[in-house]
């Protein structure tokens, strides 16, 4: 049947769907693809729908946009390929993970435990010293004692229902866990590094000794994946470099003050800041 239906397969599923009363095959791939980029911006989402159920008419998009409002456009569209209106998916926003307290007291005192038991009793005396620095703190013990980064299973269990097609979703809460004080400027890192998505997560992996994002999603997914962001010439050039030279400095200093005559751990800095259509017919 694919075969005899070669370069026409969204037809062929709007038509079983037509034929068995059901919902579109394709609302499973679309779920996987949108994400809180495309419903942020009506074109986006407008041209990503069209690509999943229709593609001939892709180019369509703009002329839709113009002509009908969001909510009736959906509507229309939806009814019409048997699909989700992507108005009404349940959207797991990262900003929900992004804002969790973290227990950094349990996190270090099992870490002590597991890689120098002499320094537990010294857990709550560590973290008052490094308040809001928590994060660097991890990362430079993970380099110190040569293991993975403590946060690691923090993000692993923020990041379940995020699509590895979502950079910024990923990248705000990779930051929010491994370096907070970044958080705001996730979109210009990731507007300064479009198109080297991947190299920027490993990059990230790297300095912080942490998991690579893209590792826990999924395999790699190449240059740009289907994350679209409107992009400003000024938010890029803007973009400053991830790790603050003046935190990192000042946290290495309370960090060998207390481990006189330890290896100094050392956190290096980024190399690079990082209209007339059918198909709404009614």
């Amino acid at each position: 049947m694919l075969a005899k239906n070669k370069g026409k397969e969204s037809k062929l599923c709007l038509l079983l769907a037509k034929k068995y009363d059901c919902s579109n095959p394709l609302n499973a791939v679309f779920v996987k693809l949108v994400t809180d980029e495309h419903h942020e911006n009506y074109l986006s989402l407008t041209s990503l729908f069209l690509a999943v159920f229709f593609p001939q008419d892709t180019s369509e998009a703009t002329k839709l946009c113009q002509r009908y409002k969001k909510e009736e456009l959906f509507k229309r569209l939806s009814s019409n390929f048997h699909a989700i209106n992507p108005l009404k998916m349940d959207r797991k926003s990262s900003e929900v993970y992004t804002t969790k307290p973290i227990d950094y007291k349990q996190l270090l005192t099992e870490f002590y435990q597991t890689n120098d038991d002499s320094k537990v009793a010294d857990v709550e005396e560590t973290l008052a010293k490094l308040e809001g620095r928590e994060a660097i703190l991890f990362a430079m013990l993970a380099t110190k004692y040569s293991t993975t980064n403590a946060l690691n299973s923090v993000f692993e269990g923020r990041v379940k229902n995020v699509q590895i097609t979502d950079h910024l979703s990923l990248l705000k809460i990779y930051l929010s866990v491994f370096h907070p004080s970044y958080l705001p400027n996730a979109k210009s890192l990731l507007l300064k590094n479009k198109g080297d998505e991947d190299m920027l997560f490993a990059e990230l992996a790297n300095k912080f000794s942490a998991v690579n994002a893209l590792d826990v999603c999924g395999d790699g997914i190449g240059k740009g994946g289907l994350d679209i962001i409107n992009e400003s010439s000024e938010e890029k050039e803007n973009a400053p470099s991830v790790v603050s030279k003046e935190n990192v400095v000042k946290v290495s200093k309370k960090v060998t003050k207390d481990k006189s005559g330890s290896k100094k751990a050392n956190i290096k800095k980024v190399r690079r800041p990082l209209g007339n259509s059918r198909l709404v017919n009614a």
